[in-house]
């Protein structure tokens, strides 16, 4: 399995996720784009992996704009490829064993993914970790932030 099935099967688990979450309640809809561009006010462009736009009905507006980054392995993280944590909600989605998704590279594991975000001033993303059952498990909820990509 490559990166681009890991990336597949995360959106869909956390599409799943989240109509679970909200299913019933009838006031919020969702609009899911996967590997999206987005330009920041510095003018600077990004790559998301999946962004998920949480939208009130009644009155169609953003209530939370959330991003998700996919990373497979350590390398992948440590690339610096694609970090680009800018909505109100930033999740780190990763593989329990990375070794179903990458022939070599070292495993994230939460302390590692913690230890490098923390590093590098992302102390409010969260940590979601997608098991071989593609269930996930939030480790570390995302704090919000106010900084906000235009979309």
């Amino acid at each position: 399995m490559g990166c681009s099935m890991f990336e597949e099967r995360a959106c869909e688990a956390i599409f799943n996720d989240l109509v679970r979450k909200y299913a019933g309640q009838g006031k919020y809809g969702f609009e899911f784009k996967r590997e999206s561009c987005v330009r920041y006010a510095n003018k600077r462009r990004g790559r998301l992996d999946l962004v998920v736009k949480v939208i009130e009905l009644r009155r169609y507006r953003i209530c939370k704009l959330i991003h998700y980054e996919m990373k497979s392995c350590m390398a992948d993280l440590k690339s610096g490829c694609g970090i680009n944590f800018h909505g109100d909600y930033n999740y780190l989605v990763y593989p329990k064993d990375s070794k179903l998704y990458v022939n070599k590279g070292i495993n994230i594991t939460f302390e590692r993914a913690k230890d490098w975000l923390e590093k590098h001033g992302y102390y409010r993303v969260g940590i979601i970790c997608m098991n071989e059952d593609g269930e996930l498990t939030v480790e570390r909820e995302a704090l919000s932030s106010r900084a906000r990509s235009v979309v």
